[in-house]
């Protein structure tokens, strides 16, 4: 889907899954972390994409989490219709055990991330994390 890109595979991690997420952290920490940018997102497909590399999985999971990384309070081009297939895929998942984390970053223009914008509807919980507080 547009937008959308699996780093690693679910597997059991090995030294070079480990150094793409050492390399990609690095990216991250200076600011030279790109992976995913674009404006064409759609959180239905996310969670389907998500969802489906769970339950394809053939090892027993400890732990289901899917965490999101935006600086968007609501997603481009997101409709109605999508919405609440996101938000049904979202109950869905988390019925089967899968939790879903969102990390706001900084918005381009300053402003500040509104969960109750979209998010607040696939996190009840608002399990929320802003890594520049």
């Amino acid at each position: 889907y547009p937008g959308l890109h699996v780093l690693l595979p679910l597997d059991t991690p090995d030294k070079t899954c480990v150094d793409v997420l050492q390399r990609t952290s690095n990216e991250f920490a200076s600011g030279k972390f790109q992976f995913g940018h674009g404006q064409v997102y759609s959180p239905y497909h996310l969670l389907w994409t998500c969802s489906s590399i769970y339950t394809s999985c053939v090892k027993k999971l400890g732990t289901r989490l899917v965490m999101v990384f935006t600086n968007v309070s609501e997603p481009h081009n997101i409709d109605t219709k999508t919405r609440q297939l996101a938000t049904t895929k979202a109950r869905d998942m988390s019925e089967l055990g899968s939790t879903i984390s969102i990390i706001t970053l900084p918005t381009v223009d300053g402003s500040q991330f509104d969960m109750e914008k979209f998010y607040s509807a696939l996190v009840p919980d608002h399990e929320v994390t802003n890594p520049t507080n």
